[in-house]
């Protein structure tokens, strides 16, 4: 059976620092108590959280990232600490602007790239990989 799905905005995947290649990555921006942070994180469906480097936290006004919920992440590296924070986040993709309320961490050590993982962005948009064609796809949930 086939299925058909009509997405309302494709991104083209973008050059991202220190990586290689093109990567399927949004804009995001951070608020928590005034403050905000502006990001560009990859999706990844691998990843339960959406994390952050710490350079965020800090704009944010969190100078303490160890005061947050603990929890571990597993990655190909290997295991890794994060600190979750309670935190709104709008995501930017083309003309549309999507503010999300709920956990993100910000890594203990050094984190390469900031994750887009499943308890946000995942919820809220339906997405869809065309790799070789290098294009992202979003559908809003809602």
């Amino acid at each position: 059976m086939a299925y058909q799905v009509d997405y309302d905005i494709e991104i083209p995947y973008r050059t991202l620092p220190d990586l290689p290649g093109l990567s399927p990555a949004l804009e995001v921006t951070l608020y928590l108590s005034g403050k905000q942070a502006r990001a560009v994180g990859i999706l990844d469906s691998g990843s339960p959280f959406t994390v952050f480097k710490n350079e965020l936290a800090t704009q944010l006004g969190i100078t303490d990232i160890s005061v947050g919920a603990l929890s571990t992440l597993r990655s190909a590296g290997g295991p890794f600490a994060i600190y979750l924070f309670d935190i709104e986040l709008a995501v930017h993709a083309g003309a549309t602007q999507r503010r999300l309320s709920g956990q993100v961490g910000f890594a203990a050590g050094q984190l390469p790239r900031n994750i887009l993982g499943l308890n946000l962005v995942f919820q809220q948009f339906q997405i869809g990989f065309r790799d070789a064609q290098q294009r992202l796809y979003l559908l809003s949930e809602s």
